[in-house]
């Protein structure tokens, strides 16, 4: 399948490796909807997971960005399933060698106008200073476990405090009380999957609205706020 709309894609405020990887996932989910397709497997290694934890770092994410990765994921009803993300790369081209499997270079990897190409060259520089790749990994490790837990106290959020309208179809209900009993970091990731319900983006708002919403809230004289469409 070949992605027509790469041109349009060129004066848009944004990266075009980021906007070709949205379109890659659209171009596979859409051909397994329309394939009978459930389960879609990428080949994320190691490598790119400790890549994708610095790069989240250095742009200041927090617990979920630094999550890095899932082995296991949804896109559009499709399961995204990542098997070797334990494996580093040199392990997956010795095995191509060895069972004779050709595959194919990205020239993208080579051109240091991208971030994650400069990226991977630094990190020869911090393992010689012990930040390994092995550290790195175990970091995202860690951040994956505290990204459960509280993933975890925002589905009981969500069962006890938020349920649909029965007066305006595609709308919410939530019970702001129970939504300010809570710890703020379980309160905004609760309001973010809120508007992501409704708005049907799979993307959260950004956080720092997501704060003012919060604030808004709390101080308890009520105006109409828009955000997330």
């Amino acid at each position: 399948v070949v992605w027509e709309e790469g041109q349009t894609f060129s004066d848009l405020d944004r990266s075009p490796q980021a906007a070709a990887r949205e379109a890659r996932f659209e171009l596979l989910c859409n051909w397994c909807h329309a394939h009978g397709v459930s389960r879609l497997l990428f080949a994320h290694h190691a490598d790119d997971q400790a890549e994708t934890f610095l790069g989240r770092l250095i742009r200041g994410s927090g617990i979920d960005g630094l999550a890095s990765m899932s082995p296991v994921s949804d896109r559009n009803g499709i399961a995204i399933l990542r098997p070797l993300l334990s494996r580093y790369k040199a392990d997956l081209v010795a095995t191509c060698e060895y069972f004779e499997q050709p595959w194919l270079n990205d020239p993208s990897n080579h051109n240091e106008r991208y971030t994650r190409v400069r990226l991977r060259k630094l990190m020869a520089s911090l393992g010689e200073e012990g930040l390994s790749p092995d550290r790195l990994l175990n970091t995202v490790t860690h951040m994956q476990r505290a990204k459960e837990a509280i993933d975890s106290a925002v589905d009981l959020v969500m069962c006890q405090a938020v349920s649909e309208s029965k007066a305006e179809v595609g709308a919410l209900s939530v019970d702001i009380a129970a939504l300010l009993d809570v710890p703020d970091e379980i309160g905004l990731r609760s309001l973010a999957r809120c508007l992501c319900q409704v708005s049907g983006s799979s993307y959260t708002p950004r956080f720092d609205s997501l704060v003012v919403i919060l604030e808004h809230i709390k101080a308890g004289s009520w105006s109409d706020r828009t955000l997330h469409g």
